[in-house]
C-alpha cells in the first residue's frame, strides 16, 4: 500500500549499477546488500574478510548518502556459531557507514547491537566534545591535544543519537 517502505536488496552487478536509481525510487527507506548472491553474480571468490567487496560496500553507502536515505544494511554473516566473526563483520559495517546488518540467527542480534551501540567511553567522549565546543563558544578548540571542530561535533552528536536509540531499545525490551 501507500504506507509501505521498501528495502531493495542489491545482490547483483546490475543491482549495483542501478544503486542510485534504486535509492531514489519512491518509498525506498534504505538499501541492503546481498553480498553472497553478489559474489556469485560477479564471479568472485572472496576471502573470509571479504576485502574484495569493500568497493561495493562503499558504493552502496555512497548511493544511500546521495539519495538522503538511512544508512544501508550490510549482508549476513553465515557462520552462526562464530560470535567473533559476527563482531568483526558488524564492526566493519559500522565503520564503513552501514546502519545495521542482516541477521540469520537470534544469537547474532546481541553481537550486532554490541558493535553498533556506542560504549560508555564513546558516549563520555562525545559529551566532552560537546561541552568543550560550548565552552569555546563554537568554532574550533582543542580537547586532549586534538582539534575539535564542526565535523568532530557532528560525529559526537551522531554517537549520542545512536546511544539514545540504544537506550530506547533497551527500555522497550524490558
Amino acid at each position: 500500500g501507500p504506507g509501505a517502505m521498501l528495502v531493495p536488496l542489491v545482490e547483483s552487478v546490475a543491482g549495483l549499477a542501478a544503486a542510485d536509481a534504486l535509492a531514489t525510487a519512491p518509498q525506498v527507506a534504505r538499501l541492503a546488500f546481498g553480498h553472497l548472491d553478489f559474489q556469485v553474480d560477479a564471479g568472485m571468490a572472496c576471502a573470509e574478510d571479504e576485502q574484495e567487496l569493500l568497493p561495493v560496500r562503499m558504493a552502496l553507502v555512497f548511493a544511500a548518502r546521495r539519495a538522503g536515505l538511512a544508512a544501508p544494511i550490510d549482508g549476513v554473516t553465515v557462520d552462526t556459531r562464530n560470535p567473533e566473526r559476527m563482531a568483526r563483520d558488524s564492526e566493519r559495517a559500522r565503520r564503513m557507514g552501514f546502519g545495521g546488518k542482516l541477521c540469520i540467527h537470534p544469537a547474532q542480534v546481541a553481537v550486532l547491537h554490541a558493535a553498533f551501540d556506542p560504549d560508555e567511553a564513546a558516549v563520555a567522549h562525545a559529551l566532552r566534545v560537546q561541552q568543550a565546543l560550548q565552552q569555546a563558544g563554537g568554532g574550533v578548540c582543542v580537547l586532549d591535544g586534538r582539534m575539535v571542530d564542526a565535523p568532530v561535533l557532528a560525529q559526537a552528536r551522531h554517537t549520542l543519537l545512536r546511544h539514545a536509540r540504544a537506550q530506547q531499545r533497551l527500555a522497550t525490551a524490558s
